[in-house]
């Protein structure tokens, strides 16, 4: 909890840079990886303290870092509408998840409908695979292609060019 402090030395970065460096260690070994946002760190935090301003802000830096390494993010921000009488999500949220087995229900569906598909480019159980882009070919005439996650790469011969070496 003091990691959300106001005058904590601990900065958004080192928050950040920290998650980030969780998931590289759990996809390197194979893991499929699925970031819930925000933590349960909310209860017990007044309305609008600055605890629940700094996951909020923080959010929309830390989704970009967590899927650029094939990881899931699930933000519950935006996931748990906000209804008229509670405009503040953060209260929301902590209303919703932690206080009603039916609060608990949805966020596990939402998190149960974000893992049945993997991040782009991987296949398998536990998205394991990374999906041979190569396998079908695409570079033509003579043209050699490197996997990349989700892409390709034609490397064409002399006197041919574009994405696919298409042109003469």
């Amino acid at each position: 909890a003091s990691v959300l402090a106001a005058n904590d030395p601990i900065t958004d970065e080192d928050v950040m840079g920290s998650l980030e460096g969780a998931v590289i260690t759990l996809r390197a070994t194979g893991l499929r990886v699925i970031v819930v946002w925000p933590p349960p760190l909310l209860e017990g935090y007044p309305d609008g303290s600055i605890a629940n301003q700094r996951l909020l802000r923080i959010r929309n830096s830390l989704r970009p870092r967590i899927e650029a390494h094939h990881a899931t993010f699930v933000d519950l921000f935006a996931a748990l509408s906000v209804s008229p009488e509670e405009p503040d999500p953060a209260r929301y949220y902590r209303d919703s998840v932690h206080l009603n087995e039916l609060g608990d229900a949805r966020v596990a569906s939402i998190i149960e409908e974000a893992s049945a598909n993997c991040p782009a480019g991987f296949s398998g159980t536990r998205c394991e695979t990374n999906i041979d882009e190569c396998a079908a070919a695409p570079c033509e005439n003579g043209g050699n292609c490197t996997d990349g996650i989700a892409s390709f790469t034609c490397t064409c011969p002399a006197g041919f060019a574009g994405a696919t070496c298409e042109t003469n």
